[in-house]
């Protein structure tokens, strides 16, 4: 298959085969329904009952997902009996407009992704957002990309360049312009042995164009730039896993305004390796580097080895993870006394008394 197949996924279906299930990959997913893509061509196919009823809503098919499908001759839909173990899974917490619940859901981007393209506009580049992105990335287990699309609307990349080293150093960098296409073709590197790309950003940065590109026709729909701020405006609604003429596999997602952390502790100490090192020698174990005697990080800024604006990147990106903790818990606490209270209604309701 040129949709990603390599020796991992090929090992975790050689029992399958024998139950009669079928291998694919999800390349959409609406509602519960969802696109596979099989060496036979596309098929529709749905979550089996049991996995329905026994899996928690982030471990159901994902865009991006190898899945084990029973074909069901006589209905609409194949039948999904299994997800395989995911190598890579992005995520992040997306907030409901329910104040009564926890408002907390975990929401899965893409799974078995090798690079994750985090998709800025060069003449506005979000870097607080861009450092909480690489974060979750690093959490995810894929290969962060720093990608800055419309780099023709830009006179001079240096002060930009020097933002994002200053905050995220080390990590790659490409400027692209969908208009001119320049360094578009540089990308290709990375779908090289059947590889997985994922675009993530907000609506109109270009991820659409730059896709149409790679993928060598208008697959998807894109809309005109405004001159002012550089930005197009939202048309991906959905995400899609597309195979790339001559290799490689490509997902588009929708505009994302907000991108939360989710449970991304390792992805932060990943991220920041710098400052987990100098944290090591530290006076104290819990030491938060705001003030404490012996803290080791003041000194590296004063020497020059730790540059104070990716210091304080480090805060406000812990200082989230905490906010979204007691969220998470607060929500967690909320929805268990909702499940005691309805116990309590039924069994009023329907044990009778002894008399």
């Amino acid at each position: 298959m040129s949709i990603g197949w390599d020796e991992h996924v090929s090992s975790h279906f050689s029992d399958l085969h024998a139950a009669g299930l079928k291998p694919g990959r999800v390349a959409r997913v609406d509602r519960i329904s969802a696109m596979v893509l099989t060496e036979n061509g596309p098929a529709r196919a749905e979550p089996s009952t049991d996995m329905l009823h026994t899996s928690d809503k982030e471990q159901l098919p994902a865009v991006g997902d190898w899945v084990g499908i029973m074909p069901r001759p006589r209905h609409d839909t194949d039948s999904i009996e299994i997800v395989l173990p995911r190598r890579s899974v992005l995520a992040r917490t997306r907030g409901g407009s329910d104040s009564r619940s926890s408002g907390r859901e975990v929401q899965v981007i893409a799974a078995n992704v090798d690079f994750v393209f985090a998709t800025h506009t060069a003449v506005k580049t979000n870097i607080a957002r861009l450092v909480r992105e690489v974060a979750q990335i690093e959490q995810s287990g894929s290969t962060p990309i720093v990608l800055l699309t419309k780099s023709d609307l830009l006179v001079d990349p240096s002060e930009v360049l020097e933002q994002i080293d200053n905050n995220a150093p080390g990590l790659k960098v490409h400027m692209t312009s969908g208009r001119t296409g320049d360094g578009v073709e540089e990308l290709r590197q990375y779908l090289t042995s059947n590889r997985t790309v994922v675009f993530i950003g907000v609506s109109g940065v270009g991820k659409s164009t730059i896709s149409n590109q790679l993928l060598g026709d208008e697959v998807l729909a894109t809309r005109e730039v405004r001159e002012y701020d550089g930005k197009g405006r939202h048309t991906t609604t959905a995400r899609h896993l597309m195979p790339i003429p001559g290799g490689g596999v490509l997902i588009d997602t929708p505009g994302m305004r907000t991108f939360t952390l989710q449970n991304a502790n390792e992805g932060v100490s990943e991220a920041f390796s710098d400052i987990s090192e100098l944290a090591a020698t530290c006076g104290f174990r819990d030491c938060r580097h705001q003030g404490e005697p012996g803290c080791a990080v003041p000194a590296a800024i004063a020497a020059g080895e730790l540059n104070s604006e990716r210091f304080y990147s480090f805060l406000k990106l812990r200082g989230e993870m905490q906010r979204e903790r007691s969220k998470t818990n607060k929500g967690s606490y909320a929805e268990s006394r909702t499940r005691m209270t309805n116990r309590k209604k039924f069994y009023k309701k329907n044990i009778t008394q002894p008399e």
